[in-house]
């Protein structure tokens, strides 16, 4: 007989200050900053896909190297490796699509805290506009995706 495990939490995304990843409060290898930029990139443009040239132009501004496309399908592997199914990266062509839960990166969080916010003034709960927008700024850690 086998003991279950617990499910594992989901991994959380930092994009309001230094591009990060947390599990269970602890930081995950996100790589190096281009690494770091294509999870950046796909995260904003979560479930939608995000082709291998917008990618490359979010990497190099000038002429990217020849290896660009070998490069950027490394830093995908890599970022699957870490994430597991808690990011799920999946390919459609040239391109990449990635799909988290609702609740895993802070700017989601943030729009769903202000929208909060503004309905609850519009209703006039005046102290619940003011806990989702305290509990909105306190996502920001600085500049957003340093």
């Amino acid at each position: 007989m086998t003991s279950s495990q617990p499910p594992v939490p989901p991994v959380t995304f930092e994009l309001l200050g230094p591009v990060r990843a947390r599990r269970d409060g602890r930081e995950l290898p996100a790589g190096t900053p281009q690494q770091r930029a294509v999870l950046a990139v796909l995260l904003l443009r979560e479930g939608m896909v995000t082709t291998l040239d917008e990618l490359i132009a979010a990497l190099w501004d000038d002429v990217p190297p020849v290896t660009a496309v070998p490069i950027v399908r490394t830093y995908i592997s890599r970022l699957r490796r870490t994430f597991g199914g808690e990011a799920d990266i999946r390919t459609y062509g040239r391109g990449y699509l990635l799909r988290t839960s609702r609740a895993a990166v802070d700017v989601r969080r943030f729009r769903h805290l202000t929208e909060q916010a503004r309905q609850a003034g519009g209703r006039g709960e005046h102290r619940a506009a003011y806990r989702d927008l305290r509990a909105a700024l306190a996502l920001h850690r600085g500049s957003p995706l340093a």
